[in-house]
């Protein structure tokens, strides 16, 4: 058994954990607790037969990575034994019984992992009254788009609060379809024109960056492409590079789109963009640009 931790996004809309666990087939909110104002943390529990511990522990933070949903980000992934639970009944989502007799057996974990494999950071281990803690609690990576999730509405018609638009863009929020929350950024471009849309934020030099959106490209130009984009600009506003995720054919529903970069030296900003280089239209929901602790 791995139990997973995800804490609430502070900037995003609030976790569907009921989503998450069906996506993850895994027993949601085992003990809920508070993170923050207005926020929680939210625990999953899997069932991982035949894998050992490390690979265990891999296999539930891709199923998390899998499931995708707005709104939460991971804090910890520990190892249980099959002595501190029972009963196949635990094993069924949204048992109350599950809940119930999880509360406890989720602070006694006798296994610490810490994992650190293809930008993936499990850590285990945590405890209370007498029980020994193992490795040190998580970090939360904060998303630093302003409305990752394309909820609010910005000043500027059709667009997310936050986000800039370029070329021959046309935008609108969406309420179907979504990857979660209520809305979703609809971008379209004119034949034979390119276009698209910003987030600006701060960052620094030699950090690593990963950036990931949902995207639904559902009309595109013979020979266009969308692109989830991001550039780094320096303190004088000058381009030092960009690295960018292509995008050339007509998708079946939301994929994700996803990179980890570092920034060049001399970087003092981001810009995340989903860009066209041709005519087409495309559903963005539930992106992210976060920083991991080092």
């Amino acid at each position: 058994m791995v139990a997973l931790e995800v804490g609430e996004d502070p900037d995003g809309p609030g976790l569907d954990a009921a989503v998450m666990a069906k996506r993850m087939e895994a027993v949601a909110d085992i003990r809920p607790a508070a993170l923050g104002p207005g926020q929680r943390l939210h625990s999953f529990l899997l069932r991982l037969d035949g894998q050992d511990t490390t690979d265990a522990v891999v296999s539930a933070i891709s199923r998390f990575r899998a499931a995708a949903v707005g709104g939460g980000a991971l804090v910890g992934a520990r190892v249980l034994r099959s002595g501190e639970i029972g009963g196949d009944d635990l094993l069924r989502a949204g048992s109350t019984r599950a809940r119930e007799r999880l509360r406890p057996k989720m602070l006694a974990v006798a296994a610490a992992v810490l994992i650190v494999a293809a930008g993936l950071v499990a850590v285990g281990g945590r405890s209370h009254g007498s029980t020994k803690s193992g490795a040190a609690r998580g970090t939360v990576a904060q998303n630093l788009l302003a409305d990752p999730s394309f909820e609010t509405a910005a000043k500027t018609k059709g667009l997310a609060r936050g986000e800039t638009p370029w070329g021959d863009v046309h935008a609108s929020l969406v309420d179907k379809p979504v990857h979660s929350g209520a809305r979703a950024q609809l971008l379209q471009v004119g034949a034979g024109h390119e276009g698209g849309a910003w987030f600006d934020v701060e960052a620094a030099a030699g950090r690593t960056y990963e950036q990931s959106a949902w995207i639904e490209v559902r009309a595109l130009d013979p020979g266009a492409r969308v692109e989830l984009l991001i550039e780094w600009y320096g303190s004088a506003a000058g381009l030092l590079g960009y690295e960018q995720v292509p995008v050339t054919a007509v998708d079946n529903g939301f994929a994700l789109r996803q990179q980890t970069v570092t920034a060049p030296a001399g970087t003092a900003r981001a810009r995340f963009l989903v860009n066209f280089t041709g005519g087409g239209a495309a559903v963005v929901d539930d992106a992210a640009l976060r920083s991991p602790p080092t």
